[in-house]
């Protein structure tokens, strides 16, 4: 027998000691990886910097990678020699196991770096790192396949060491390709976005006649992918593959070291640069967009802010959330009511945002249930014998505040209490206790029955638009500043980067909201019905005219007349007020929410639709000015709750704001009403001022007015999201043409198109 000689002596391949020693040492590993979790930097992929010592992302990704499974066969082809027998000689199971090992890497090392459309320069340091990583692994698990594991049938039956051996091993392996092919799958996603930035670029290079180049730009491209498992992590790519060695290591058996060793090390060097990577990631494109997601692994590096939230209100907090929309307030409730016992009663003045979440929490098999004035007598008879019995089986209840002034049903909540199942209370929509905020109402005034009465039940306020001075009055009539130690406030930036915002100036003269509205819709159509985007929405099975939208005006008139004419001119618009029959309404949001033909946009009464919900609003427009600024950021907070990029415009002319502010000074106050009524009076001015002044103001960032009026110091990054940033001069010259009353302008709707923003 000829005895192969390794190429480093007694180290490659190891000797047994030697092995021992690697092994010894290599369980060490997620030490050395932790020194990740002390700085941002990563020499590749998004986080990669500029160097002299950077190597091309290929190559530097194929030198890299290669070497792991080269070195795994290079000991399968020495090491039995070594021991006195072949390669032939070696269980079924060790090449199968080689086998998978080298599939991996033979898709991450030679396939992967070919298949992408740009690869990010690797800093050699990083190259060095991986490089020792990959040899290291393959010589260990290469070592214990070819001679220091199992060589016999009767060593694999012990190496299992589980009733049905076989099963275990075969479902190992399927685990391992469930795990290769979804990794693939997540890969493909990413390079899908290269791809369709590339077509992109070179539909709009030919659209103004250039030869495409998008190689230059392609690779400077990012967003957040939305497909499988990306809906809910950032990584789903680095979790697929700890599911593949996972299968790996279940195939080999809990004893194998090596294999236990390379999973956990994976998770020891990816952990830490998918919770990098998320910073970035919220960094780029704003907290709100990513926060809701997991980094990668479930449970794991979700939200901070909202686990945070999550596990005060758990711990029996009272809580206070100011934060945009979209953030996912209520799931700062909702998971609390669901894994609490008890019943958790949620106050909210919005009767379609209360509809439109009981429907999707029963859809969840959750018992939620609200009680209106459009709940039905047989619902509203079971909810009360519900709480009668003192242990409802309703784990949220939707209530109205003019319903928790009533004493019957305080009368229900006091058994409940008495039972000990009253988990906590939730205020909605939390700025209307207070007289300084802009939709004060009585009734809200008088939930300070609660802590009065229920001083051991947790409360949580809830809402988008609180400045210092409304939370501080919020917590003062609720009586939670009475308990600070108790009390959390958790406050979120009103920023929302996604959102391109825009004034567009009109008069009553020019009577243009109409024809600029359509005709900008209409472009979109065309852009999305044009030959290459069509055929990437056919692949995705979406409509040209799938652009879902909501449309604010102020009467119940207007909102009728308006979604007839669109529905005229070929547009799916659909009315949405208070009047409309319980059927009705209930049939347009269900059928909007599931973008059925005729139904892409919603044209609302600004009091009625602010509470309507859907995740991929793409346009949000205010048709005429809005009585407040909060209204107005609350409004046009309803688009791009999927962190995608969506259109908010507002059609302004001086006329409308004059009839708002005569409207506002004459409402009267009652004089019953006091200070509050004076105040809230006040304050509804000051708001209606501010957002007059927005709508006039061309010379500054529409985001950081937004911010401002909020109460926020820091200037946020726009990136050219608003038609200030977009083209400061064109905005001047817009609103001097569009508010001067005696001239039709045209240009009007062609400098507010920003055709490029809605290519895609």
């Amino acid at each position: 027998m000829t005895t192969t000689v390794g190429l480093i002596d007694n180290w490659y391949p190891p000797t047994r000691e030697n092995y021992d020693l690697i092994l010894s040492l290599w369980k060490w590993f997620p030490v050395a990886a932790s020194l990740q979790w002390a700085t941002s930097w990563y020499g590749m992929g998004k986080t990669s910097v500029t160097s002299r010592l950077n190597l091309p992302g290929r190559i530097g990704w194929l030198t890299m990678e290669a070497p792991g499974f080269m070195t795994l066969l290079y000991m399968m082809r020495t090491l039995p020699a070594q021991h006195g027998f072949t390669l032939s000689d070696l269980p079924w199971q060790n090449k199968v196991l080689a086998g998978l090992f080298v599939i991996h890497y033979s898709y991450r090392a030679i396939a992967f770096p070919f298949l992408q459309p740009s690869m990010a320069p690797m800093h050699i340091v990083v190259w060095l790192s991986a490089l020792g990583f990959q040899i290291i692994n393959g010589t260990l698990i290469g070592s214990w396949l070819a001679a220091y594991g199992p060589t016999s049938h009767a060593a694999w039956a012990k190496q299992l060491s589980s009733s049905f051996p076989t099963l275990q091993f075969t479902c190992g392996i399927a685990l391992f390709y469930v795990g290769l092919m979804a990794n693939y799958y997540h890969d493909d996603e990413l390079r899908e976005i290269r791809r369709r930035e590339n077509r992109r670029q070179e539909r709009l290079a030919k659209q103004n006649g250039q030869k495409g180049q998008p190689g230059k730009t392609v690779e400077k491209h990012y967003e957040i992918p939305k497909a499988g498992l990306f809906k809910v992590m950032l990584y789903p790519h680095y979790f697929c593959e700890w599911i593949e060695w996972l299968g790996f290591y279940m195939a080999a058996g809990w004893g194998c070291l090596p294999a236990r060793c390379f999973l956990l090390n994976e998770v020891a060097a990816m952990l830490p640069r998918a919770v990098k990577g998320k910073q970035w990631y919220m960094e780029k494109f704003g907290r709100e967009k990513v926060e809701k997601k997991w980094a990668v692994i479930p449970g794991v590096c979700s939200g901070r802010r909202i686990s945070d939230i999550i596990k005060a209100a758990l711990d029996g907090h009272d809580v206070f959330v100011q934060a945009a929309t979209s953030f996912g307030k209520s799931l700062c409730f909702q998971l609390p009511a669901v894994i609490d016992r008890g019943i958790t009663i949620v106050i909210s003045p919005l009767l379609s945002l209360m509809m439109n979440q009981v429907e999707t929490l029963k859809a969840s098999d959750v018992d939620a249930r609200t009680l209106n004035s459009n709940t039905t007598m047989p619902e509203r008879d079971y909810i009360y014998a519900d709480l009668a019995t003192g242990h409802p089986l309703t784990r949220l209840l939707y209530v109205t505040p003019e319903l928790c002034s009533g004493d019957h049903f305080r009368r229900k909540l006091k058994h409940v209490y008495e039972q000990q199942e009253l988990a906590r209370i939730v205020v909605d929509e939390a700025h209307c206790i207070s007289e300084w905020g802009h939709d004060f109402r009585k009734d809200f005034k008088r939930l300070s029955w609660f802590r009065e009465t229920f001083p051991d039940v947790p409360v949580m306020c809830l809402t988008a638009t609180a400045n210092d001075q409304v939370r501080r009055d919020v917590l003062t009539t609720l009586g939670l500043d009475k308990t600070p130690g108790k009390l959390k406030i958790f406050s979120m930036t009103a920023h929302r980067p996604n959102l391109h915002l825009e004034v567009r100036f009109t008069s009553d003269e020019a009577n243009d909201r109409y024809d600029d509205f359509v005709t900008w819709l209409k472009g979109v159509y065309d852009r999305r019905a044009a030959a290459d985007r069509k055929a990437e929405l056919d692949a995705t099975g979406e409509r040209v005219e799938n652009v879902p939208g909501i449309i604010y005006t102020i009467s119940r008139d207007e909102v009728e007349s308006l979604a007839a004419a669109l529905r005229h001119d070929g547009i799916g618009a659909r009315p949405f007020h208070a009047k409309l029959p319980n059927q009705t309404k209930e049939e347009t949001l269900a059928k909007w929410i599931a973008n059925e033909p005729g139904y892409n946009i919603i044209v609302a009464t600004t009091a009625f639709g602010m509470g309507i919900d859907k995740e991929n609003v793409r346009f949000v427009v205010h048709w005429r000015l809005p009585k407040s600024f909060e209204g107005y950021y609350q409004e046009a907070g309803r688009a791009g709750r999927d962190g995608n990029a969506s259109y908010c415009f507002l059609y302004y002319s001086r006329e409308d704001r004059d009839r708002v502010c005569n409207l506002v000074m004459r409402e009267p106050v009652s004089k019953h009403a006091g200070a509050d009524g004076i105040n809230n009076k006040q304050a509804r001015q000051e708001s209606l001022s501010r957002l007059v002044a927005y709508c006039e103001d061309t010379s500054s960032c529409r985001h950081a007015a937004i911010c401002r009026y909020f109460g926020e110091t820091q200037v946020p990054e726009c990136d050219y999201a608003c038609d200030w940033h977009k083209d400061p001069q064109g905005l001047r010259r817009r609103m001097a043409r569009g508010l001067a009353s005696e001239e039709w302008i045209s240009t009007q709707r062609e400098e507010g198109m920003y055709d490029e923003y809605w290519s895609e």
